[in-house]
């Protein structure tokens, strides 16, 4: 029974471990890929900022694709709502954007992209293509919704619904920034 009992935990241990393996079956990779946790699910944290969005960049990594909300410095730490949604619609105006992807993923920062007077500090040349994410695995399309009532909405053509995570991280300056990573695979 006891031999049975450790030979199920170890394929249930393998399993869980080929489940975030990378493709190319590089084990250390398949260490580090594996090591924090992804879903699909919601991902939220309430508090709102008077930090303001200041640019957004993306980046392809081994792993994952990486979307990241650079936040001016402030004293309070920046909620957000990141979630899949079945269609692309503009917070507030209800306009519904066509994105390129099987998937939408909406990513809300609860901070404005404009100051105190209404001065924009975040104004992409191109509000349907934020940013180049063309030879992405994961990433299709990124458009700028809206900045409505200091939450600043980013609407992302992903390849399918794939397992996702979200950090906030803190700079060195006193900034933070709003992490989402897109997983390769499930």
């Amino acid at each position: 029974m006891k031999k049975q009992l450790g030979l199920a935990t170890a394929a249930a241990t393998l399993a869980a471990g080929i489940a975030f393996a990378p493709l190319n079956g590089d084990s250390a990779q398949a260490a580090t890929c594996s090591t924090v946790y992804w879903g699909s699910s919601a991902k939220t944290y309430s508090p709102m900022s008077t930090r303001t969005v200041q640019n957004l960049r993306v980046g392809k990594h081994t792993c994952y694709d990486r979307l990241v909300i650079d936040l001016s410095r402030g004293s309070r730490n920046t909620g957000y709502d990141v979630r899949y949604v079945s269609s692309a619609v503009v917070d507030p105006s209800g306009q519904v954007l066509r994105l390129r992807g099987n998937a939408v993923l909406q990513v809300v920062a609860k901070s404005p992209a404009y100051t105190n007077n209404g001065t924009s500090t975040f104004r992409p040349a191109n509000r349907m293509e934020v940013r180049n994410v063309s030879g992405f695995n994961n990433f299709r399309q990124i458009a700028y919704g809206a900045s409505f009532e200091g939450q600043t909405q980013f609407l992302v053509g992903v390849r399918s619904r794939l397992p996702m995570r979200v950090s906030l991280l803190n700079n060195t300056d006193g900034g933070q920034r709003l992490v989402v990573d897109v997983y390769n695979h499930w």
